[in-house]
Formats: structure tokens, C-alpha cells, sequence
């Protein structure tokens, strides 16, 4: 049986008290969760010892808990309020850290660009009076979801879908025409090198093949409305092959107007290809912006594909990195295609 040296033996919890505490355990994180357990641990005939080894506290420790969960029962369980400084980042400083965040530096004066620790702490000297290390900046930037990463490149087309487009799309939901999405990718021997796990201390190696330089190309058509993706391996990048894959758009699709939205890559725009599309007007070139991968979805695609097949892996050979292409993208459904891609939040599709 256990016992209670600090006396009341044991608690003999009522159903009620012990759901009580099962629900505290599953919502208190950290230590307030680990004392509600020890509670129904010592109450289900645990000794205090036992509950002491088990959770790498002292024997004191266990004892201190039970005692204030019989005076306060779930509150005793709370750690009390220590005394101690005043915190510097009160209510007020946390809203101008907020406020100082939605500006540029530039707006104060200042000649750097953009937000860093050390200057907001001489920022914030002068505008609160208060002296704070960049270590308390530091934890009040995360307790308002601030973190530090690196930002992207915009054209500032983000959002701007062009009007042609908009046509096509609507021309497609209604069965009159279809509206494809198009992009290349280029895979090398070389491999693709992406995150994982390694221990620190240590950086994993991945092989260099000798012809690092093989490469060949995946053309790809993604059909935003249906989450249908046509694909072809060629051997590069040009108009010969481009007006190939063309071709065969047009035989997958013999009866319907073809809007195809490609980048303005030199191969998409040569005069090859111009005299091919003045010879077959049911298939129409649609032109993205330029610099506005973020309009296409196909480009999720790619990286998908990459990590998939290339990533932190060694070929030697070109031919088994292909293979493995054609099997990740014929076993690719049609819902894994639009949710990969991105395509029904990018193009506003709805099914």
C-alpha cells in the first residue's frame, strides 16, 4: 500500500477525481501534466519511492506534490507566482515590437533595410527608455509567431492572373475547350541535395558520380480542372521536342480547343514553333508574365519529382534515374497531382 509520510495515507481518488486528473494529465504540458500523473500513480498503490525513480525526481519532490494536491487539489498542482524583477517586456513594449515589426527600418531613419536583433534594441531604447538584451527580444519575436528565414524574390505579379487565362479557365470548366499548365524540368547525374536527418557533428556525404554532367528533360501538361498530367521524357530542352510534346497533346485531345500556358522560354516563343501553331489553331500558346513561376503550377511538380527520385541519391547510369521518373509520374492519381501542384488554391478551381 503506498503511504503519505506527510499523513492521510492513501487518496482513494472517486472516479469523478480521477477522470478529473486524467483530463488535466492529456491538456497540462511539461511538468504540470508529469504531477498529475505521479497523483494517480500514488493513488493507484505506487509508493513514492517508485514515483520518485520512475520520473527521475527526490522522494521530497513526490511528497511536496501529494501534499498540495490533498489541501488544493487540482490547483495545488500549479507552481505559485515567484518574486523576482519585474519582466522589461511588458504589455506596452510587446505592442511596440509589434507595431516596429509592420515597418521598415528605413521609416525611422535607419539605413539597413530590414529588422535584425541588435537594432532593435537600440530602436527600442529609444523609443520605451528600456534597456533589453537581444536574448529577451529574441523570445518576445516568438511568442508573436515571428521567426528569422530567409524572404523571396517577387515580381510583383503574385496573384495577377492574366485575363486570357481567366477565359480559358471558364471555356474549360464548361466541357468547351481545355486548359493545360506547362513546364520542363531538366534531371542531372548529379544529385538533387535536400535535408535530412544527421547527427551533429557529422555531415553526410553523398557521392559524386564521374559524369555528373548526363542529364535528360521531363516535359509535363497538368490539366487543372481534372487532375489529368500528361508527360514525356526527352533527351534536352528545344522547339524540335517541344512541338513533339505538342503533337501529342493534340492527339490526347482530338475534338477540344487546347489553351496550353507555358513560361517565355526560348523554346516556347522561336520561330519554329510559331510556323508549327499557324498550321494547328486548335492548340493556343497562353504566356505567363515574366519571372511569375509562382502562376504556374506545374513548378511544385518538379520539386516533388526531385525529392522523390534524385534527392541525396547516386546514379551512375542515366537509365535507371528514368525509370524511376516514369514510375513516381504513372503512378501519380489525379488527386495527388492537383494537391502536389497546388492547383485548385492557384487557379481557383473547383470541381
Amino acid at each position: 500500500m503506498a503511504t503519505d509520510s506527510v499523513g492521510g495515507g492513501r487518496l482513494e481518488l472517486s472516479d469523478e477525481a480521477k477522470e478529473a486528473l486524467r483530463k488535466f494529465q492529456r491538456m497540462e504540458k511539461g511538468r504540470i501534466g508529469v504531477r498529475a500523473l505521479a497523483i494517480l500513480w500514488f493513488d493507484a498503490g505506487m509508493t513514492e519511492e517508485e514515483i520518485a525513480e520512475l520520473l527521475g525526481v527526490s522522494v521530497r519532490t513526490v511528497r511536496r506534490w501529494i501534499s498540495k494536491y490533498r489541501k488544493d487539489g487540482l490547483g495545488g498542482l500549479y507552481d505559485k507566482e515567484r518574486s523576482g524583477r519585474p519582466r522589461k517586456v511588458d504589455e506596452k513594449v510587446e505592442n511596440e515590437i509589434n507595431n516596429t515589426m509592420k515597418s521598415d527600418p528605413t521609416d525611422f531613419g535607419y539605413k539597413i533595410g530590414f529588422w535584425v536583433i541588435p537594432l532593435l534594441c537600440l530602436h527600442l531604447l529609444s523609443v520605451t527608455g528600456k534597456k533589453i538584451s537581444g536574448e529577451t527580444i529574441r523570445r518576445a519575436l516568438h511568442r508573436q509567431r515571428f521567426a528569422f528565414r530567409r524572404p523571396k524574390l517577387w515580381a510583383g505579379h503574385a496573384g495577377e492572373m492574366p485575363e486570357e487565362i481567366s477565359k480559358a479557365l471558364k471555356e474549360a470548366k464548361k466541357g468547351a475547350a481545355v486548359l493545360l499548365y506547362g513546364d520542363e524540368t531538366t534531371l542531372h547525374l548529379l544529385p538533387v541535395l535536400r535535408r535530412m536527418w544527421m547527427r551533429v557533428g557529422e555531415q553526410a556525404k553523398i557521392l559524386t558520380p564521374s559524369s555528373w554532367n548526363k542529364a535528360f528533360s521531363v516535359f509535363g501538361a497538368l490539366n487543372t480542372v481534372s487532375g489529368e498530367l500528361f508527360w514525356e521524357i526527352f533527351d534536352r530542352k528545344n522547339s524540335d521536342y517541344f512541338i513533339i510534346f505538342l503533337e501529342r497533346l493534340l492527339s490526347a485531345h482530338p475534338d477540344k480547343i487546347i489553351y496550353f500556358v507555358v513560361d517565355r522560354a526560348s523554346y516556347h516563343t522561336s520561330k519554329k514553333v510559331k510556323e508549327w501553331l499557324s498550321k494547328h489553331e486548335r492548340i493556343r500558346l497562353v504566356y505567363l508574365p515574366p519571372r511569375s513561376p509562382q502562376l504556374n503550377p506545374v513548378e511544385p511538380l518538379w520539386r516533388w519529382l526531385k525529392g522523390e527520385v534524385a534527392a541525396n541519391r547516386t546514379y551512375n547510369d542515366l537509365q535507371p534515374l528514368k525509370c524511376g521518373c516514369r514510375e513516381q509520374l504513372s503512378d501519380l492519381t489525379h488527386e495527388d497531382a492537383l494537391k502536389i501542384t497546388g492547383a485548385l488554391k492557384i487557379v481557383g478551381v473547383t470541381n
